[in-house]
């Protein structure tokens, strides 16, 4: 059976797990490598996969690599109503007849689709190493995937449970379930460039696939990234790098842990004094998935960046910040502005608006580098290298003891 009659037949929903390639011939000219990882969610929706694939795909003249659980988070008690209707009468479950839509809308050169519990079951089918397939599957065994996720008491608590279970926090990395996607994503991207006779892409950009782009990124912003060995990111939501900085990005699992990736553990950056871990009115430790690749790519000897999108306001008379990439929502129902970003990098201050040299009438893409801070991210660190790390020499360490304190009084640090 080929490629496309298999895919016209995957069972999203079943308890196996697919990795389907196009039988579409791979553009060797093509600079860019898009991988979107994740839940599904709202790539089932036309208006959302047209800003993906005019204001990214298109724009940056990108191969697209999907990687996804057909999971929606927070409505899986209506994908269980909908289990026993007709296909055109689900709305938020990933149905053959939505995949193929999908595949035809955005022409990916690789889908995979599956449940989080059977990512791992894929390793065997990517090219991994034996010695990093070892270590993936150890750092996933210290971190089990939550049964369920907790009730969220934080009205009455902290919602510490709710927290862990709801963003698979633990001694792997967080999010474990949506790392180890990023990880297929960048085996998939590998095969292309094997087929396209070993021509590397130049850049990689991940994102989700519920996530909708404000506007049509410039080549300019990834090749400022590029110029200054940097990782630019906004929130979680999207990352843009050079290819090299990908071998790096893309295996947080299983690098959080053997890095020693402080900002990747909860219990670890609690430990810390509040002083430090305070974030105006919420802790940095409640938000591990933005904190912990930046942190990893760090250590790994990249610089990191954070990406802005800046809208003119004739009310306000001033350039306001809006977000460059966003999780779909009905209230917001994939209001992309569909029009080029001026590039302009960097603007002086981190976070202030850039300069205003350009037609107010198109928003600015503007991205900082920016220094993490030594207290909150440490562990071991690299040698930046332009080629894959090796695993053959690592040993996995045992989960966290607690903490070790500084032979000069000074703070303790929290260790794996």
């Amino acid at each position: 059976m080929s490629d496309r009659a298999k895919l016209r037949n995957v069972p999203v929903v079943a308890h196996t797990s697919s990795i389907e390639h196009s039988l579409r011939p791979i553009n060797v000219a093509s600079p860019t490598a898009v991988c979107l990882a994740g839940e599904a969610r709202s790539i089932m929706r036309a208006d959302v996969r047209a800003t993906q694939m005019n204001n990214l795909v298109r724009a940056l003249n990108a191969d697209l690599f999907l990687v996804m659980s057909p999971k929606w988070s927070n409505r899986e008690h209506v994908q269980h109503d909908e289990r026993d209707k007709p296909d055109n009468e689900k709305v938020v479950t990933l149905t053959p007849r939505k995949l193929h839509l999908i595949d035809r809308d955005m022409k990916p050169v690789s889908t995979v689709v599956a449940r989080d519990e059977d990512i791992l079951s894929l390793l065997p089918q990517l090219n991994i190493s034996t010695a990093e397939s070892r270590i993936i599957r150890h750092c996933a065994h210290l971190q089990p995937l939550p049964k369920r996720i907790a009730a969220d008491d934080r009205p009455a608590g902290d919602g510490t449970e709710w927290r862990r279970t709801n963003f698979q926090t633990g001694y792997c990395a967080p999010q474990i379930s949506l790392a180890l996607r990023f990880r297929v994503g960048l085996s998939l991207i590998a095969r292309a460039e094997r087929i396209r006779g070993n021509v590397p892409y130049t850049w990689v950009v991940r994102s989700r696939p519920d996530v909708e782009i404000g506007c049509v990124i410039p080549f300019d912003t990834l090749a400022a990234g590029t110029d200054k060995h940097t990782v630019l990111y906004q929130d979680d939501f999207i990352a843009m790098m050079p290819r090299e900085a990908a071998e790096i990005s893309m295996r947080q699992v299983p690098l959080a842990r053997e890095l020693n990736a402080s900002a990747c553990f909860v219990g670890l950056m609690r430990a810390l004094p509040e002083a430090l871990t305070k974030d105006g009115d919420d802790f940095v430790y409640w938000h591990t998935m933005e904190w912990c690749n930046p942190c990893v790519v760090e250590l790994a000897g990249w610089r990191q960046g954070w990406l802005a999108m800046w809208q003119w306001s004739d009310t306000l008379r001033n350039l306001e910040p809006l977000p460059l990439a966003m999780p779909w929502r009905e209230e917001t129902d994939a209001r992309g502005l569909n029009r080029k970003c001026v590039a302009q990098s960097p603007s002086g201050t981190i976070g202030g608006p850039p300069r205003i040299t350009h037609d107010r009438r198109r928003p600015v893409l503007s991205w900082e580098v920016k220094e993490s801070n030594p207290d909150l991210c440490f562990g071991h660190r690299w040698t930046r290298q332009t080629g894959p790390p090796t695993f053959e020499s690592v040993e996995s360490r045992e989960p966290p003891h607690g903490l070790t304190v500084t032979p000069a009084g000074g703070m303790s640090r929290p260790v794996l």
